[in-house]
């Protein structure tokens, strides 16, 4: 395989989350379709989990030829985009430093449509500490701790709370316009999920220059999901139960931090799993490269 394969690859298609909120019925046909031609791609993990396979085919419809397309993109995200993907080491003094700086968690009930809902917020806001990879990283590690040990959602609805969000932090993202470039790619166009609604709590006016600045980068179908809660407002209850949230949003699901605690533990337990350095990516070129010619030594090896 050539270096131009491993670059990150563009789908055209729609993104993976933008579908209906139903559940999809897969059969063990479609699993077996996906299976078999992961198989027979060499770049590609053949032994790639197949709850992980049901997941893409739900996201994507059940279209066979879409889940293949946003399969290979989030193969290829995962290889390519180190900072994102890159030493997942739950001990790090890395990890350790993003758990006390950001708050990222799935809460424990889901919406009467089968909606999962999470929250991410900032827990440091002093704007020097921000790092938009770092806190990238921690979200991911979270939804892939997720993904392995819980069912699949009929969706997914985030909520983003904005509270402590200053000019400081939106000079951050704009000198790294490259990283935000690379979290919004992979999650609308790859990361196996439905998106149903995006929703941007404790919005003020420095919120909307951040969106001016990240809108030409989202997908039409993700801008029409954006809902914005100003401070103060309950507008977000006519989309999520209050009784679903956090004690601090005025639910009664038990505090961020109690609810955070859980997650870490969870995040926890799979340490060992979330640090293999080749889990979900694609083979990169020298690897593949090696393979081959290991199978073409063993080929010419003669038995008698």
């Amino acid at each position: 395989m050539s270096s131009k394969n491993s670059k990150v690859l563009k789908v055209n298609s729609k993104p993976s989350q933008v579908c209906s909120g139903e559940m999809i019925n897969y059969t063990d046909e479609h699993v077996a379709i996906i299976r078999k031609w992961l198989e027979e791609e060499p770049n590609l993990p053949g032994d790639f989990e197949e709850a992980m396979i049901k997941r893409f085919l739900h996201c994507c419809s059940n279209d066979i030829e879409r889940t293949k397309k946003v399969m290979k993109l989030f193969f290829n995200c995962r290889l390519n985009f180190k900072e994102f993907f890159g030493n997942a080491d739950f001990h790090s003094d890395q990890v350790q430093r993003i758990l006390t700086a950001i708050d990222t968690l799935p809460l424990p009930r889901r919406t009467k449509e089968g909606y999962q809902v999470y929250v991410t917020r900032l827990r440091d806001t002093n704007p020097d500490n921000f790092n938009l990879a770092d806190y990238s990283k921690m979200f991911f590690m979270m939804h892939d701790t997720r993904m392995r040990t819980e069912d699949i959602p009929a969706g997914d609805v985030p909520i983003l709370d904005m509270e402590g969000f200053s000019f400081k932090h939106l000079t951050k993202l704009i000198f790294n316009f490259g990283t935000l470039k690379k979290y919004l790619l992979y999650n609308q166009e790859a990361h196996p999920v439905k998106l149903m609604q995006v929703h941007i709590v404790n919005t003020n006016g420095l919120l909307h220059k951040a969106f001016s600045l990240v809108k030409p980068l989202l997908n039409p179908h993700v801008k029409d999901m954006l809902h914005f809660h100003t401070p103060g407002s309950d507008t977000i209850d006519e989309f999520v139960p209050k009784d679903l949230l956090p004690k601090e949003y005025g639910g009664n699901t038990g505090s961020v931090d109690e609810l955070k605690e859980i997650w870490v533990k969870k995040i926890k337990e799979q340490a060992e799993w979330l640090a293999i350095e080749d889990r979900w990516k694609e083979i990169p070129p020298e690897k593949l490269n090696k393979q081959i010619d290991l199978e073409q030594s063993f080929s010419k090896i003669e038995f008698d």
